[in-house]
């Protein structure tokens, strides 16, 4: 998935678990975008986004939820996602949302 939007001309950073990721926030990471997949190892994505929703810089950002979890896509209204993608899915879905909630300057 970052191969694909670096090929898009994303600039994109990975974490590889939820306590990593809001390690990196707040450090003052400060992304367009975040693409949040709620089953991650250490925290899960239900977590990170509750930390980023109490923190007003961190719940700014746009967040793009990303779930396999069919009954999980019924909840995310609650962690303000500006968008859900349900796995599988297509890449050009998921280049629409990212595009739509993080439209990039154009140079």
């Amino acid at each position: 998935m970052g191969l694909v939007l670096e090929g898009e001309g994303y600039e994109v950073v990975t974490a590889p678990n939820g306590k990593e990721a809001l390690r990196l926030l707040q450090g003052g990471l400060r992304p367009s975008l975040v693409l949040l997949d709620l089953m991650m190892p250490v925290m899960s994505g239900w977590e990170l986004r509750e930390q980023m929703l109490r923190d007003p810089s961190m719940a700014a950002i746009p967040t793009i939820v990303i779930t396999g979890d069919t009954r999980a896509t019924q909840r995310t209204a609650q962690l303000q996602a500006a968008a859900c993608i349900a796995k599988p899915f297509e890449i050009s879905d998921l280049l629409a949302a990212v595009a739509e909630a993080a439209p990039r300057a154009e140079a």
